[in-house]
C-alpha cells in the first residue's frame, strides 16, 4: 500500500527480509505500477465475491409482493420529532387505496376519494391485514354510455354514485373527483380584538 515494506516489531526480532533495491527509476516505477495494479485486481475481486455471496443469500429469502388495484396497504413514512425518541413512533401511516400500479414497483396510493393520490415503491407498502376493510370508492370495471335492457343495475348504481373522473385516462379505476370546490375559511379578527 505504501510502496515500500512497513517496519513493524517483528522486525526487531527477526530482521527485515532482504530486498534488492531497484537499480533504475524506470524499474521502480513499473515495479510499482504492477504492485498496485495486482492490489487494485485482488481488491476487486474480493468485493465482487462478497456481494455476489450476499446477493445470493437475499435473492433465496426474498418474496416480492404484487399489488393489484383495490388493495388497502400501510404506507412507510415516519416523521422526526425532535427531543422524541424513534422507539415509541408510529411509522406506518394508513390504511391507503391502491387505485392503479405504475409498473412492476411502484403504485399509486389514495388515503380518501378527495386526497389526491400519490406514488411509492413498493418496498415502501405493506399490506392491511383485517377481517373488515374500509369501503373502496373505485368502480368494478370501465364505464359503459350505451344502454341496455341486461345492464340496469348497473345502470342505477352509477346514478348513485357521485360525479367520477379518470384522471389517469387508463379507462378502468375511475376515482372521485379529488378537486372539488370547498368553502374557504373566513378570515377575522381573534375574538379578543372584536368590538
Amino acid at each position: 500500500m505504501l510502496g515500500r515494506e512497513v517496519r513493524a516489531p517483528v522486525d526487531l526480532m527477526y530482521g527485515t527480509p532482504t530486498e534488492q533495491a531497484p537499480s533504475s527509476y524506470d524499474e521502480y516505477s513499473d515495479e510499482m505500477t504492477d504492485r498496485m495494479k495486482q492490489a487494485f485486481t485482488l481488491v476487486r475481486n474480493h468485493l465482487h465475491t462478497a456481494a455476489t455471496r450476499t446477493k445470493k443469500y437475499y435473492d433465496l429469502r426474498v418474496r416480492p409482493l404484487k399489488y393489484k388495484v383495490g388493495d388497502w396497504v400501510y404506507f412507510f413514512s415516519p416523521r422526526n420529532y425532535p427531543g422524541r425518541q424513534d422507539k415509541w413512533r408510529r411509522k406506518f401511516s394508513g390504511p391507503y387505496l391502491v387505485i392503479k400500479t405504475l409498473g412492476p414497483v411502484n403504485v399509486l396510493l389514495q388515503k380518501s376519494p378527495r386526497s389526491k393520490p400519490f406514488s411509492v415503491h413498493i418496498d415502501k407498502v405493506k399490506i392491511f391485514e383485517t377481517d373488515h376493510p374500509p369501503k373502496s370508492w373505485l368502480v368494478e370495471g370501465p364505464m359503459n354510455n350505451e344502454e341496455s335492457d341486461t345492464d340496469e343495475v348497473n345502470h342505477e348504481a352509477n346514478e348513485r354514485q357521485p360525479e367520477e373522473v379518470d384522471i389517469f385516462g387508463s379507462g378502468w379505476p375511475l376515482v372521485e373527483k379529488y378537486k372539488t370546490p370547498r368553502p374557504k375559511r373566513q378570515i377575522r379578527k381573534p375574538t379578543r380584538f372584536q368590538d
